[in-house]
């Protein structure tokens, strides 16, 4: 039996990879392994306690997707600018910056409609479901999310140093014990990884940090709260 669901789940990862694979920049392991993952934290707690967080959404497609899983989460909010990425520092390294500065980043600096993607969300989005689009530089936007909300899925995809910082400063404390917490970039690039270390040494965080393997991007599953 077990192998019989493990098999409906990788083929219906699958076809959500085929219905939203031009929205998304993953390939097809990073996307169906956030999903595996996704699935798997809803089995071993109840997602609904919280809510699902998506920094750095692009044009939403991987969203989408968990959108469409029955984790039991009901309330989704995704923060963007819908302008690209900021400009690198030197604490994200000098590939970052001269790919930056060259035009090597995908899809114009990384940069996203937001008109469609709201216009997309409410196509997606399932009956019953909660959606809340804001728009704007994570330092401006982040330290505005409700206090009284909390997280089950946090998924961060700032790319860089500084945005990587202030999502964890913001909101890693709002994940509820046993809560997932994606870091998309942490193998990508120097200044993901750098701000998950130096937010662990600054806060006392004690998580492992994992990786997934099949998709080569990190995961943290939340402890109990201090």
């Amino acid at each position: 039996m077990a192998f019989k669901i493990n098999m409906m789940a990788a083929l219906q990862d699958r076809a959500l990879w085929r219905r939203f694979h031009t929205l998304t920049m993953a390939d097809r392991r990073r996307f169906c392994a956030n999903l595996s993952l996704v699935r798997e934290c809803a089995r071993r707690i109840d997602l609904s306690a919280g809510c699902y967080v998506e920094c750095g959404t692009w044009r939403g497609g991987l969203s989408f997707a968990v959108m469409q899983l029955d984790t039991g989460i009901r309330d989704f909010h995704f923060f963007d600018s819908f302008e690209g990425l900021p400009s690198a520092t030197a604490k994200d390294g000098a590939r970052a910056i001269a790919d930056q500065a060259t035009g090597r980043l995908w899809h114009d600096n990384n940069r996203a409609d937001g008109a469609e993607f709201a216009e997309n969300l409410n196509r997606y989005g399932r009956p019953g479901q909660s959606l809340c689009v804001t728009k704007g530089w994570f330092a401006d936007t982040l330290p505005k999310f409700p206090a009284d909300r909390a997280i089950s899925i946090l998924r961060m995809d700032g790319d860089w140093y500084e945005s990587t910082l202030c999502i964890l400063r913001n909101l890693f404390e709002r994940v509820i014990p046993g809560g997932l917490i994606i870091v998309d970039d942490y193998f990508d690039w120097e200044g993901c990884a750098r701000a998950v270390h130096e937010y662990f040494g600054e806060s006392g965080a004690t998580e492992r940090i994992r990786e997934a393997k099949a998709g080569h991007f990190a995961y943290i599953v939340k402890g109990p709260r201090r």
